[in-house]
């Protein structure tokens, strides 16, 4: 007997699912066509995006802001818009930004 319980049946771990399971629909409204550039999808992000989405692309600031399209596009809406956002994406923000001038 495993007194805690991390012994499971193959059964068991096969029927396992996440609390958090998406449905298709939500799982569509969260995907991005494959031909969608970083860029345009780092602006759809920041303007219609989830807050966990919205952390994602501010804490990969420094690897999409070096291209010039993103420095045109991106920085006056992160201008806009962060002091909006909630106090993680900001601290996501401003390290990548930080990261960038390094």
């Amino acid at each position: 007997m495993d007194p805690f319980g991390w012994q499971e049946s193959k059964d068991d771990l096969n029927d396992y699912k996440p609390m958090c399971a998406k449905t298709e629909d939500e799982i569509k409204k969260l995907t991005f066509d494959e031909d969608v550039t970083e860029v345009k999808k780092a602006l759809y992000i920041l303007t219609r995006g989830q807050s966990i989405q919205k952390i994602a692309v501010c804490g990969s600031l420094h690897q999409i802001l070096p291209d010039p399209e993103a420095q045109d596009k991106i920085l006056p809406i992160l201008v806009d818009e962060l002091r909006n956002f909630d106090e993680r994406c900001q601290i996501a923000a401003g390290k990548s930004l930080l990261a960038l001038v390094r």
